[in-house]
């Protein structure tokens, strides 16, 4: 015969007590780990869809398209920011990134006129 505690002995990671053991995570933060944008890309890319063009609304930095780039490095990038503030940021990316442009675009939003 033999023993079901000799199977499953805990870990010595387990059960020591120093404090460099690492920390369990809440459920939360676990959850938010997977379904993190480089995860879900990742789910994306492993369905085999051909992606040609990713365009990236809001593009600030260009660092989610960083991370899709992991994903679909073949694709032509298209980066939409309307923040002036980001230019340096977005020229430096397209600069490292050959297959990368950007667009500063401002939208504007008429109001509608009284009693529409």
């Amino acid at each position: 015969m033999f023993s079901m505690k000799r199977i499953f002995r805990p870990s010595p990671a387990a059960t020591d007590p120093s404090p460099e053991k690492l920390p369990v995570e809440p459920p939360k933060i676990v959850t938010l780990r997977a379904m993190s944008t480089d995860r879900v890309l990742w789910r994306v890319a492993n369905r085999d869809l051909e992606i040609g063009t990713v365009i990236d609304i809001g593009a600030s930095n260009g660092r989610w398209s960083d991370v899709c780039a992991k994903h679909y490095p073949d694709a032509d990038y298209l980066l939409i920011e309307a923040q002036d503030a980001h230019e340096g940021a977005l020229k430096a990316y397209v600069s490292a990134h050959r297959k990368a442009k950007y667009v500063l675009v401002g939208i504007t939003r008429r109001m509608a006129p009284a009693g529409c």
